[in-house]
């Protein structure tokens, strides 16, 4: 599968209702976990069912928020060339928590944000599109500096 189709694939999950997520990934109380915070999101629930899908489902109230993927066998499917020439020109590139020589580029009115150098997307968050200044308000939290 090409690294667009794959990014489109589960982008379209952000349009799926609770229930039917739900439903699709075979979530049971063993797969929930409440009273979480992401970044600048808090409180949150987060369902992953790994065995349904690598992505952690991140809800604020009944809304779905944000899916956060970070396994690496899930995206080494990903090409970072692919993804970039996909997406365009990010409105933005902040600093990541994948490393000091690994920005995120956030695609904010489209509703995506990966950490990624040449080698690999090391991160990949989806999200409802909205501005950059709603991500770096709602959603972004600037990682602690990186030591040596």
């Amino acid at each position: 599968m090409t690294s667009e189709k794959k990014l489109q694939q589960w982008m379209k999950l952000r349009n799926l209702s609770r229930d039917a997520l739900a439903k699709e990934l075979a979530i049971t109380d063993a797969h929930i976990a409440t009273d979480r915070s992401f970044e600048r999101l808090a409180p949150v629930t987060q369902w992953h069912n790994p065995d349904a899908h690598p992505g952690y489902f991140i809800f604020q109230g009944d809304a779905l928020v944000m899916i956060y993927i970070d396994d690496e066998a899930a995206l080494a499917d990903l090409d970072p060339a692919e993804v970039a020439a996909d997406l365009g020109t990010p409105d933005a590139s902040l600093r990541s928590r994948a490393g000091k020589r690994v920005p995120l580029h956030v695609y904010a009115q489209q509703g995506v944000a990966y950490a990624g150098d040449a080698k690999a997307v090391r991160y990949l968050q989806i999200f409802t599109p909205m501005t950059l200044d709603e991500y770096q308000q709602k959603i972004y939290q600037e990682p602690p500096p990186y030591r040596k």
